[in-house]
């Protein structure tokens, strides 16, 4: 067991672990897919989610490269009420699913698919993306369009030479407002806020 944030602690099934004060407990089916939480990126997303959610609670969230679906099962726990997870791969979708059901959330609103992000329906007040930085920038038009107004864009998954190209496919879209980086070693995620 890890802990993934604050208030999270990460582990297998095979673990005996007790949940920070105040916080709780995740159970990961180690498998094929991203996202056990041993990862930085996966610690530097928890935290921005727990510090964004304590000042702002939303009800619905969307997260793309959702992996063993770990960002949503804590999002769930913060307070979302609504989620919907996609990844490319069948075998992470098939690991997320399990993961709900290990952690007691298989009747929660938390939907994992392989649908692709330009058939996502809507605008979301909360999007996170937790991939590869190249990847950030080929979705980016599609990533700002399903951020609602006044809705917050999360980005991790980027090294600090790779910061200048996010940069410049992100912030050159007007609407977004650039409100905060962070680092945990040597990766990064930055924050948006959509007027």
């Amino acid at each position: 067991p890890r802990h993934l944030s604050s208030r999270a602690i990460v582990g297998p099934p095979w673990e005996d672990f007790e949940a920070p004060e105040g916080g709780h407990r995740i159970i990961v089916e180690p498998g094929m897919a991203f996202g056990t939480g041993t990862h930085e990126t996966t610690q530097l997303v928890s935290q921005v989610l727990e510090d964004l959610l304590e000042d702002a609670p939303v009800d619905r969230m969307l997260d793309v490269g959702c992996g063993s679906g770990i960002l949503c099962i804590h999002a769930h726990s913060l307070g979302v009420q609504q989620l919907v997870g996609i990844d490319i791969a069948d075998e992470a979708i098939e690991n997320a699913v399990h993961n709900l059901t290990l952690n007691g959330k298989q009747d929660a609103d938390i939907d994992f698919s392989t649908t692709p992000l330009g058939d996502i329906e809507g605008t979301w007040p909360l999007v996170v993306a937790n991939i590869l930085s190249h990847i950030l920038v080929m979705l980016s038009e599609e990533l700002i369009a399903h951020t609602a107004p006044g809705g917050t864009l999360v980005l991790s998954g980027i090294l600090e030479h790779q910061l200048a190209d996010i940069r410049a496919a992100f912030n050159s879209d007007e609407s977004l407002e650039e409100v905060r980086q962070r680092n945990l070693g040597e990766w990064f995620s930055l924050t948006y806020r959509r007027s």
